[in-house]
Parts: structure tokens; C-alpha cells; sequence
């Protein structure tokens, strides 16, 4: 292979970049609607869950949980189990 332009290759995004950002790009058009995102994306809701996990990406069903203070019931179960020290 000769005149292959390796510096500018180098310079390219890598195909896990891409992919990042276009999961960020379809998240930030469905409103961060976790389920919305994977019907669009052809993906299963865990894949896309997984993937925003791994991006750090707030879904807009956790933003709404720590904007008013709510707990899971399985939160709330584990806390009243806990005792104080």
C-alpha cells in the first residue's frame, strides 16, 4: 500500500469516538428519553442504558429522580433496613 496519507488517518476519529458521540447526538434529540433513543438507535433498551451508563449520560428519568429528591422503592427498602451506627 503506498501513498496512503498516514498522518492524516491518524488524525481521524476513531470508530468508538464516533459511535460515542452519535449515541450522545440521538440522546440529546430525544430529550435523554433513554427508550426513545433505542427505538431510533434499533438497539434493546439494556444496550442503550448500558451505553449512556458508560458515557456518563443522565437519562431524563434519573435528572427528574435527583431533582425532586426520589428514592427507588428498593432504595427507600435498603435505607429503612439500615441501622444507625
Amino acid at each position: 500500500m503506498k501513498n496512503i496519507p498516514w498522518e492524516r488517518l491518524a488524525a481521524l476519529p476513531t470508530l468508538q469516538a464516533r459511535e460515542d458521540r452519535y449515541y450522545r447526538r440521538v440522546m440529546q434529540l430525544c430529550d435523554f428519553d433513554a427508550d426513545k433513543a433505542a427505538a431510533v438507535l434499533g438497539v434493546a433498551r439494556a444496550t442503550i442504558y448500558r451505553r449512556v451508563r458508560e458515557l456518563g449520560i443522565e437519562t431524563a428519568r434519573e435528572r427528574r429522580i435527583r431533582e425532586r429528591g426520589e428514592l427507588s422503592s428498593k432504595v427507600q427498602a435498603l435505607a429503612a433496613r439500615r441501622v444507625a451506627p
